[in-house]
């Protein structure tokens, strides 16, 4: 019956280790807290003074460290198992004395009767289901005690749950979201003056020039767009539409140049008054 027990409360426990809230640090600001997994752990066999008749230690707790096992610091129960008292040792002798006498009053009543050994064979089974099934309320008794205790240690941890931000292993979480950073550039605290982009704004900016300097600047203008007619540029050559082209053909007072037939004829001479061995 022991292990059984042990098997039910254990499973019970597991029910609830998995429970887990979102965390808060996620930036969604909806105040929840995220669990980490509990356990339930085998810390040894129970003391001869919590458990006469022997029993285990178990440690239940929230495995921050998600180790897999629950460290002291982590342990936030401890329950104690005990095995039940042993039984009444039973009267054997005087059952079977029953068992005899109820088969020789079935033996008789065949042979009134006129039944088979097959049939006799088959009540004797059906008595001895009755015997079993007897034995069995017994176990299902004993199965609700353990139901019944599981439905307390689970209602216990319900309320530990409920109230968990409480527990001292939270208390340094942040649980108000009402203060977190909304993620604006306006909500930081200790940012730098941004640029404003006005020409105002800017430090060691050259000071903008006067209306009476741009009234000399306007005046400058006007008076290089008419240079040309400036007395200094009187004697100027203005005009380039009478300016040498730079052609041989352009130039005045030229000197007259040779003809073809000339150049021909000073070939045909060159060439008679030539002597052997000399050039010309």
């Amino acid at each position: 019956m022991y292990p059984y027990r042990v098997f039910c409360f254990l499973v019970c426990i597991a029910s609830v280790s998995a429970c887990g809230v979102a965390d808060d640090n996620d930036g969604t600001g909806d105040g929840a807290i995220e669990l980490h997994g509990t356990l339930t752990q085998l810390a040894g066999a129970a003391t001869l003074d919590d458990c006469p008749n022997g029993g285990v230690t178990l440690e239940h707790g929230i495995d921050q460290d998600e180790s897999g096992n629950l460290s002291a610091e982590e342990v936030l129960n401890t329950y104690v198992l005990c095995h039940g008292k042993d039984g009444v040792a039973a009267d054997t002798a005087a059952l079977q004395a029953e068992i005899d006498e109820l088969k020789a009053a079935v033996a008789a009543n065949t042979a009134k009767v006129g039944y088979s050994d097959d049939l006799v064979a088959k009540s004797l089974y059906v008595a001895q289901n009755a015997i079993n099934i007897e034995g069995n309320k017994s176990s299902v008794a004993a199965v609700s005690d353990n139901v019944t205790f599981n439905t307390t240690e689970i209602a216990a941890n319900n309320s530990a749950l409920s109230d968990i931000g409480s527990n001292a292993a939270f208390a340094s979480w942040d649980k108000d979201s009402s203060d977190d950073f909304d993620g604006t550039y306006a909500s930081l605290s200790g940012k730098p003056s941004l640029f404003g982009g006005s020409y105002a704004d800017l430090t060691g900016a050259p000071a903008a020039i006067s209306a009476a300097q741009i009234a000399a600047i306007t005046a400058n203008s006007e008076a290089f767009e008419n240079i040309g007619s400036h007395a200094d540029f009187e004697k100027w050559d203005k005009d380039a539409s009478n300016d040498f082209d730079g052609a041989y053909a352009s130039l005045s007072d030229a000197p007259s140049t040779i003809s073809a037939n000339e150049q021909s004829a000073i070939a045909a001479n060159t060439a008679k008054a030539g002597f052997p061995g000399f050039a010309l």
